[in-house]
């Protein structure tokens, strides 16, 4: 009687976990890591990097805030995700974009230019995250120009704004605003099928967003007629470190 035949045993290794404290920048990230969060990493996150290089830190919890993670991508982009909002299997992938690749695909909206470099995320399960681009070429302009994030509709290679609140910090030279979950679960955010000939990165590894310095409010950030201030109505103004100032721009979300 012959001998029988025993299966191989296989054995799984985890990837790499890594403790992130609170206010302290990690070392460069590359890969796929799982990030243990805050106090006795009571939040998990796993982060896959790609072929780039992310840092992470946990963000203590100022007045009206809450803790949040932020990873910082090698362009300088920042994403900022709310411990509390996390799920027990969250996960999110992150890669920079070079604006001039992005744009020779996809051309900018009309009447604007490219003032930030790209995003590539996803996020899964979905949750609200801030997002925060650096501008380096940000000047005080005329009263008529904004800067707005947007996000590439990669099933007709068009760019749509992100119309929820934007901070515009002059004296850091950056754009920050949420992007909620509307946007991340709409179907030509991130698909992995079915885009436009354009666009090249189609396998469900990340939606793009960039921001884009613009003459007028983008009209699908427009309110209805009658509805008062338009979506980039100055809420308020604070003057920032070496004379520069911090705008909060309003806007319905999206």
């Amino acid at each position: 009687t012959p001998a029988p035949i025993v299966s191989p045993t296989t054995t799984t290794t985890p990837g790499p976990s890594v403790a992130v404290e609170t206010g302290t920048v990690s070392a460069p990230l590359t890969g796929t890591q799982d990030l243990n969060l805050g106090t006795g990493g009571a939040s998990v996150l796993t982060l896959d990097a790609g072929t780039g290089s992310v840092t992470a830190k946990v963000v203590a919890a100022a007045a009206g805030e809450v803790e949040k993670v932020e990873l910082t991508v090698d362009n300088g982009v920042k994403v900022q995700i709310p411990l509390e909002s996390m799920g027990a299997d969250q996960k999110v992938t992150v890669a920079s974009q070079s604006a001039s690749a992005v744009t020779a695909a996809s051309a900018p909206p009309a009447g604007s230019t490219s003032a930030s470099e790209g995003l590539a995320i996803a996020i899964v399960p979905a949750v609200q995250v801030d997002l925060a681009f650096e501008v380096p070429g940000m000047v005080r302009r005329r009263a008529t120009t904004l800067y707005r994030m947007h996000w590439l509709d990669k099933l007709t290679n068009e760019w749509k704004a992100v119309c929820s609140a934007h901070k515009v910090d002059l004296a850091a030279k950056s754009v920050t605003a949420p992007v909620g979950t509307d946007i991340q679960e709409n179907k030509a955010f991130n698909p992995s099928s079915g885009c436009h000939a354009k666009v090249t990165k189609c396998d469900g590894s990340g939606g793009t967003l960039m921001v884009f310095a613009v003459d007028e409010e983008p009209k699908e950030c427009q309110p209805s007629s009658g509805s008062g201030l338009s979506g980039a109505a100055i809420a308020g103004i604070a003057v920032g470190a070496g004379g520069g100032a911090l705008a909060i721009i309003g806007g319905a979300g999206y």
